[in-house]
């Protein structure tokens, strides 16, 4: 069995076509592995040239980011603080509207602060965090 393995892989050795592929399968590896190989120091005065657009900078709409108007978030955050109270502490919509009318005066330290206290419910700020991707 041996001595027939032997033979098929020297009969490969014997192929030009064989070698070809070798050389390619080689050239191709070398080619993709060239720009890795080399090394580039930075030299005295030189900067790192960043090929990012200018709106990049800017983080404009063009890159996913929207800048966030804080007056809607609020809003936001509001409604899906009341739609919480209702489902998950099984308030009504007029005990849930109490609660929002008193966060409606506090800054948002102070909202958080007061939910936790008052209710056991440390979710808020991250539902506010959860509501700025909106």
């Amino acid at each position: 069995m041996i001595a027939i393995f032997k033979r098929e892989v020297k009969n490969y050795l014997k192929w030009p076509l064989f070698w070809v592929g070798v050389l390619l399968v080689i050239y191709g590896v070398f080619n993709a592995t060239s720009p890795y190989l080399t090394t580039h120091y930075l030299e005295q005065g030189e900067k790192i040239v960043n090929d990012y657009p200018d709106t990049v900078d800017s983080a404009d709409v063009y890159e996913g980011y929207i800048p966030a108007n804080p007056e809607k978030h609020r809003e936001i955050w509001i409604g899906q603080i009341k739609q919480k109270l209702m489902a998950e502490f099984e308030m009504s919509d007029l005990d849930a509207q109490s609660v929002i009318n008193n966060l409606a005066d506090m800054e948002l330290e102070e909202a958080f602060v007061y939910l936790e206290e008052e209710y056991d419910w440390y979710g808020a700020r991250y539902l506010y965090e959860d509501t700025y991707v909106l």
